[in-house]
């Protein structure tokens, strides 16, 4: 490990003890309590970046080799955050067993112990299933593995790939059934595995110690009351999750009374619960979940359930709980779920393998260790199950114009190429003709009318800026035209047509900072391209369509100034193929950039100026939301809603949209990370 200050770099690969070593992975960490003059975390103390090394092979196998033997990392090339955070994975800490000895939970397992299982996504949601009798060896027998409902884990192996998520006991199987939804990477496509057999890590138990003592109170039959010693470890109710109960319409004195009771095992009516997937054959209706250990009858109950962090009542759900065995369901899966300990809610899949699981619409949640906050109040769950019950899932649109407003001709006034006596001019459109459908076109004394689809079409484009010359007011440019015509053109004339175009070619040319160019600095695209629209061959140049980030309109480029990553989304979408002679040059880059992985996610893993800016980033954009007093309030759900997106940003890119006004708050005139992580909207 090393650290190191915000104002520099990793390096990516430095000597240990005269061993030359290579950079895998990083952390953005906090550093106990000593405060920094530069920032301090909200966690407390300053920030610091842990940087993880690998000691180098001395036959001159490369990390990349190496890594390559284990999964195939390089089918995730188009995205270094992706990659960081799958290397990220191999960081995993592993849980210890109990007893004096502590043994880390780590194993080397043969491969026919685990095998892949075809289900739909959204039927298990990065959670799949372990048979009773292999969790209770892995956890070395006891009553601890007998009251344990499942596993956090990570898997490792070069026939099978990294899997990552929750292993939840299942009936009547004998393997480790591994769904597509946990696996990160796939398997290695190296010749030479780097192992035999699978590597497997648990990272967490359940359920947790807490959950053990809160089922001595919900379970009539239990022997024992909890703990004094859990008792004082009861947490208070959040404040995330009182704003979220509170924008639900609970009454202040409500919440504050249930506050004050929940201190108490007896109390208290809420707990976090682990998500696991429908461990049965689909057997729990669509729509509903199950409780471990919650009791079973023919009490019908309901349940508020969300997951942190949440920000307003469209993060929450109010779900029936199952307590009657289904009439689909086999009595041997009623009696495997009956027989689990409290600490799990059991998610149910819907009918339909392409509709919205039940999880992703709590808060876009997963069920690879996501724990959800459950609340069962009789008191709050009516107010909850009103407000939660009348939400609409539609988005509001934002009204851009009135209908009957007539927009001004956006034709009027745009100049094209005319050839006049054999010699190429100027035109200006200066209106309509009194037809209705064509344009008058007039140069000097030379006047000719033209349709709208000749005036749109590309022959009467400024594909590019060639050269210029002159001086002041008599500066000019030679310009290439959609025919292919070339001619010199007035700088001023063509600066308020095409000015993007020619701020391009300023940029290439270095002439941002000289005289009679600097206006073209507010014209440079710093805003990421996001998508990639269509494509064209213009004056035998290949082009595409593609819409940068925040933009309403696209604009055409050529492909070869585009990402490689983009392009090839965007031939994989429509089919195109890349023996096609105008897209073959994109397979050589696709190649190099396949082989290249390792260079991309080692300059996002040393990125420490990136770390830094996109901690303070989410940090203010905490502390903004937390000073809204109305949690139903437009700035309080626009700023949660920011919040939340930028939690994932940071390991899948984009960035946050946020109106300006807002956007002052967080980031300021000056604050580094202004655009890089918001756009405006």
């Amino acid at each position: 490990k090393a650290s190191t200050s915000e104002g520099a770099n990793l390096e990516k690969s430095r000597e240990f003890g005269g061993v030359l070593c290579t950079l895998v992975a990083s952390k953005y960490e906090k550093q106990g309590s000593r405060p920094s003059k530069f920032h301090v975390s909200k966690f407390g103390g300053a920030p610091h970046v842990k940087a993880y090394y690998v000691a180098n092979k001395s036959n001159n196998v490369s990390i990349q080799t190496e890594l390559d033997a284990i999964a195939n990392f390089s089918e995730l090339w188009r995205d270094p955050g992706k990659l960081a955070s799958r290397l990220e994975l191999f960081l995993s800490t592993a849980a210890c067993s109990k007893g004096k000895k502590k043994t880390p939970y780590m194993f080397h397992l043969p491969t026919n112990m685990f095998e892949k299982i075809d289900l739909p996504e959204n039927a298990t949601m990065g959670c799949g299933f372990i048979p009773s009798s292999i969790l209770q060896d892995l956890l070395g027998g006891g009553q601890f593995a007998k009251e344990t409902i499942g596993l956090r884990v990570r898997v490792v192996c070069p026939t099978l790939g990294i899997y990552k998520g929750n292993l939840v006991q299942r009936a009547g199987i004998t393997k480790i059934q591994l769904p597509g939804s946990m696996r990160k990477v796939s398997e290695s496509m190296a010749k030479k595995k780097a192992f035999e057999g699978v590597f497997l890590l648990i990272n967490e138990a359940y359920p947790s110690s807490s959950n053990k003592m809160m089922e001595r109170c919900i379970n009539p039959n239990s022997r024992k009351a909890p703990t004094k010693s859990s008792t004082a470890d009861l947490k208070e109710l959040g404040e995330m999750i009182s704003k979220v109960l509170l924008a639900c319409g609970v009454p202040d004195d409500l919440l504050i009374k249930y506050k004050k009771n929940c201190t108490e095992f007896q109390g208290r009516h809420h707990t976090f619960l682990v998500g696991m997937c429908d461990c049965t054959a689909g057997g729990l209706p669509p729509g509903t979940v199950f409780l471990t250990g919650f009791g079973v009858g023919s009490v019908h109950r309901k349940v508020f359930i969300t997951r942190s962090p949440c920000t307003e009542p469209q993060d929450a759900k109010v779900i029936p709980i199952v307590s009657e065995k289904p009439p689909d369901m086999l009595q041997e899966d009623w009696n495997h779920l009956c027989s689990l300990p409290f600490g799990a809610v059991v998610f149910s899949s819907p009918q339909d393998d392409k509709a919205m699981s039940l999880v992703e619409s709590i808060n876009n949640s997963d069920l690879d260790g996501d724990l959800f906050f459950c609340l069962w109040d009789p008191c709050m769950l009516p107010f909850l199950e009103d407000a939660v019950g009348g939400l609409s899932v539609a988005h509001e649109k934002d009204i851009l114009a009135e209908d009957n407003k007539i927009e001004d001709d956006p034709l009027i006034g745009a100049i094209v190429p005319l050839e006049v006596n054999g010699k190429l001019c100027n035109g200006v459109v200066e209106r309509k003709a009194d037809d209705g459908e064509n344009y008058v076109i007039k140069c000097n004394s030379h006047t000719e009318l033209m349709s709208y689809e000749a005036l749109t079409s590309d022959l009467c484009e400024v594909v590019k800026v060639l050269t210029h010359r002159g001086k002041g007011r008599h500066r000019e440019i030679e310009v290439l035209w959609g025919n292919g015509e070339k001619s010199w053109q007035c700088l001023s004339t063509l600066q308020k047509e095409v000015p993007t175009i020619i701020a391009e070619y300023a940029m290439e040319r270095n002439l941002l900072s000289t005289n009679g160019w600097g206006w073209c600095k507010d014209y440079i695209r710093e805003a990421e391209i996001v998508d990639v629209c269509d494509h064209r061959v213009f004056c035998s140049t290949l082009q595409v369509h593609v819409l940068h980030d925040g933009d309403l309109e696209p604009e055409w480029k050529d492909a070869k100034d585009v990402d490689t990553d983009l392009l090839q989304d965007y031939v994989e979408k429509h089919g195109i193929s890349l023996k096609d002679r105008r897209w073959k040059w994109l397979q050589n880059e696709i190649k190099k950039a396949k082989k290249n992985w390792f260079a991309k996610a080692q300059d996002r893993v040393s990125d420490v100026k990136r770390m830094a800016e996109y901690s303070r980033f989410v940090e203010s954009l905490h502390r903004a939301f937390k000073k809204r007093e109305d949690p139903n309030s437009k700035e309080s759900k626009a700023l949660g809603q920011a919040f939340k997106l930028s939690l994932d940003i940071g390991k899948h890119g984009g960035r946050v949209p946020l109106d300006q006004l807002l956007r002052m708050e967080i980031a300021g005139k000056k604050a580094p990370y202004a655009d890089r992580f918001l756009k405006d909207v």
